[in-house]
Formats: structure tokens, C-alpha cells, sequence
């Protein structure tokens, strides 16, 4: 009898207990719930007090008139290519370091079939690149517009084909001309806000930029077409790479219009763990919300350095890094990936103004003789200022190399490699080099 008087007593207590639990969950669940939306409108409303778009309607508040519009242009271009899709996958998987001249004949034979049967495209591209402004059209609800940089990609390795054809036949002003649209192509994405917009420029810039070399290391061309080579690289380096408006733009947009699920659309009884089941019901908002508003804060972080130089950028976001909670697995993730978009940019910075100075140095030649023994002696020798290495903010590497010269950075592990190159992923894993073998 008292065994059960006590086992009651037990049980009251236990009952208690649990039911305080729960009653110190709900407020503590509320408590939260409140505190996170409160600081997540707090976040939205500094963005928009800063005067910085939140959503895409704001960021491309004025429409673009259809006749400035190179993005038409560009997909009737696009239109075209899809009617000669096979043939034209098959010519553009050649790979771009296989010079013209190596290629077999019946690679060769084919591919000025197809550039001469598909002149209409290359009229378009070269019409298209001339327009002031491009837009696609951009739908948060149908995702990212990657077919349309696909193709953009595309275009540009028909005109480094296209170009390396031409010097190989004696046409230094048409394989010119055409290297200067490719890299107008790429100006025309650097208008696109998007992180994956800017990814396919820096590799379009990177196909042009290649093709230029490659007619440079074998062929002279006169002052004024060096003089045009020059202003088109150094208007795509200081375009610039990186903006982050736009990406914040769209996530947010996507955000806010899903203000009422704000988490997202998953089948529930695809939940593994407790974990997934918070995430994905009403019970994870209050994580939900931490994570938009440490997504908000990264990305104005993110802004605020996008200009200055990598290395500065890069210890900058690390040690942000440190004051996000470690909960927020997602946003900590986040910052390595802009790390890694940074690296890009200053990769492409390095390839572009190794550009720069192959050109300056090959105008120095055609002046004098002979190069330079220095970068200083050159330095001193043209109206331009040189730019510098952007990984250590100090000039280039240069050195003859017997009739010729190499030019690089040293690249994002900031160490002198002795001109030795890689490239895994799109990124340079050692030096980011320009050579000249006349």
C-alpha cells in the first residue's frame, strides 16, 4: 500500500515536472521565435536603410529598352546555334589548348565548313557586343538562368576557334577583331548581378584571353592593333568580377516572397532524424530565422570588402567567420564559398593584367628592338601604369626567356612557382603565367 502511495507520489511529481518542461519549452520556443523575427526585420531594415536593393524588382528597377538590349540579340544567335547543336557541340569539345595547327585535317575542314555555313551567328554576336546594356530575362521561381550562359560560354569558343583559324590563314586583323567581341561578350555578363553570371564571364574572359595569347606568342601585329588589344583587356579588368548585390537580391526576393512557409517545401516523411524534423516544420523557424539573419549579415560583410584586395578581403571574412554561431553550419559554408568566388576574381585580375603587360612588352620590342630587362625599365617607357600582381600586390614576375618573355603571378598561394602553371575546377593552383616565344 504505501509502495503505491509512493509510486503515485512519484508519478504527480514526474507529471509536474514534464508539464513545467513543456510550459518552459513554449515560452522558451516563443522567447525565441520573437527574438529571431524581431532581429531578422531588424537585419532587412538595415540593408534598406543603407539605400541597397533587397529584392530584384529594386535592383533592376529600370527596364531596359529593347533596343539597348544585347540579350535579344544574343538569343537569336542562341536560336541559331541550337539548329546546328550537334555539329557544334563536336567542334567546341575540341579541347581550347589543342592549337589550331595541331588539329587533323577533317577537324579542321569541318569547323571552317561550320563557321562559314553559321556566319549569321557571328554578325549577331558582334552586333550584340556593341550594345550598351544586357539583361536576360531573370524568374526567381524558374531558378538560375543557366542555359542562357551556357550558350553565352559557347559563343566564346566558337570565336576562339574562329580566331585561331584566322591567324593560322593570315588574318591577324579578323583573328584581332574577333578575340575584342569575345571579350565584349564577357563585358555584357559583368552587367548580370549574379555570382554564376560573373562565373561564366571570368571564363569566357579566360577563353578570349588564351586566344590572344596564343596569336601573340607567334605572330607581330602592328602598333595599333596592340594599342586596341591592350584597351580591351584593361577594360575587362577594371569592370571588375565580384558583385554580390544581385545574389543577395535573389535569395532574398525568393525569401520574401515565401514569407508564409518559411521554411522549406519537403515531404516530411522524408525526415531521417529528430534534426530534419525541426528543420523542416513550424518547430525550426526560430533556427530558420538565424540562419537568414547571419545570411543577411555575411553577405553585407561580403559587400562592404568585395573592392578591396584579396589577401585584405580573405583575412577579413575569416576572422567574421569566427562570430558566427557554430549552429549555423550552412552560413559558415557560405563564407567559404565567397572566399572562393574572391579567389576567382583575383585569378582573372592576374590572367587580364599579364595581358596588359605581354602587350606593353611586345610594344616595347616593336620600339626598341629588343625587351626590357626589367619591368621598371618598361615601366618607364609607356604612358600606362602597369598593374600589379593582385595575390601580393607588387609587380609581376618577368624575365626573357630565350627569343622571348614570360610574364605571371604567383597566384593564391602566394609563392613564386617559377612559371609553372595548374588549373583544377577553374582555379589556378600555381602560377598564373603569359608566355611569348617571339
Amino acid at each position: 500500500m504505501r509502495i503505491m502511495v509512493k509510486i503515485k507520489k512519484i508519478g504527480k511529481i514526474l507529471g509536474f515536472v514534464i508539464l513545467a518542461l513543456f510550459v518552459m519549452g513554449v515560452i522558451g520556443y516563443g522567447a525565441a521565435y520573437y527574438i529571431s523575427y524581431k532581429e531578422l526585420k531588424k537585419e532587412f531594415q538595415k540593408i534598406r536603410d543603407s539605400g541597397e536593393p533587397l529584392t530584384l524588382d529594386e535592383l533592376y528597377s529600370s527596364p531596359i529598352p529593347d533596343e539597348e538590349n544585347a540579350a535579344l540579340i544574343y538569343q537569336k544567335a542562341f536560336a541559331l546555334m541550337d539548329v546546328n547543336k550537334e555539329e557544334i557541340q563536336r567542334i567546341t569539345g575540341i579541347p581550347l589548348n589543342k592549337k589550331a595547327e595541331n588539329w587533323p585535317a577533317e577537324d579542321k575542314e569541318a569547323t571552317t565548313r561550320l563557321i562559314l555555313k553559321n556566319n549569321e551567328i557571328f554578325t549577331l554576336l558582334e552586333e550584340a557586343a556593341q550594345k550598351p546594356k544586357c539583361r536576360f530575362p531573370l524568374n526567381p521561381e524558374k531558378g538560375l538562368p543557366i542555359e542562357s550562359l551556357s550558350h553565352m560560354r559557347r559563343c566564346a569558343q566558337l570565336l576562339n576557334i574562329k580566331a585561331s583559324l584566322e591567324a593560322k590563314d593570315g588574318d591577324i586583323n579578323g583573328a584581332i577583331k574577333t578575340c575584342i567581341t569575345g571579350l565584349m561578350i564577357g563585358e555584357s555578363l559583368s552587367q548580370e548581378s549574379l555570382l554564376i553570371s560573373q562565373m561564366f564571364m571570368i571564363s569566357i574572359d579566360t577563353i578570349m584571353a588564351r586566344a590572344i595569347e596564343d596569336i601573340l606568342t607567334k605572330i607581330e601585329v602592328n602598333n595599333a592593333d596592340y594599342d586596341d588589344l591592350y584597351m580591351a583587356l584593361k577594360r575587362v579588368r577594371e569592370k571588375g568580377s565580384v558583385n554580390l548585390k544581385g545574389e543577395l537580391c535573389f535569395t532574398t526576393d525568393y525569401a520574401l516572397r515565401h514569407k508564409k512557409s518559411e521554411v522549406l517545401c519537403v515531404d516530411k516523411r522524408k525526415a531521417k532524424n529528430i534534426i530534419w524534423l525541426l528543420y523542416y516544420t513550424k518547430l525550426g523557424r526560430p533556427w530558420f530565422k538565424m540562419n537568414q539573419i547571419y545570411y543577411l549579415r555575411t553577405m553585407a560583410k561580403a559587400i562592404s570588402i568585395s573592392n578591396k584586395p584579396y589577401r585584405q578581403a580573405t583575412n577579413i571574412l575569416d576572422e567574421y567567420r569566427k562570430s558566427i554561431p557554430k549552429y549555423c553550419t550552412s552560413i559558415r559554408m557560405l563564407t567559404e564559398s565567397i572566399k572562393e568566388h574572391f579567389q576567382h576574381e583575383a585569378c582573372h585580375d592576374a590572367l587580364i593584367g599579364a595581358g596588359e603587360i605581354a602587350i606593353e612588352l611586345r610594344l616595347y620590342k616593336s620600339r626598341h628592338g629588343k625587351y626590357p630587362d626589367t619591368l621598371k625599365e618598361l615601366a618607364l617607357n609607356t604612358t600606362h601604369e602597369l598593374p600589379f600582381d593582385p595575390f601580393t600586390e607588387q609587380s609581376y614576375i618577368y624575365r626573357k626567356e630565350k627569343e622571348g618573355f614570360i610574364v605571371y603571378s604567383v597566384g593564391a598561394n602566394f609563392k613564386d612557382d617559377g612559371g609553372k602553371y595548374e588549373r583544377h575546377g577553374g582555379l589556378y593552383e600555381l602560377d598564373i603565367v603569359w608566355r611569348c616565344e617571339i
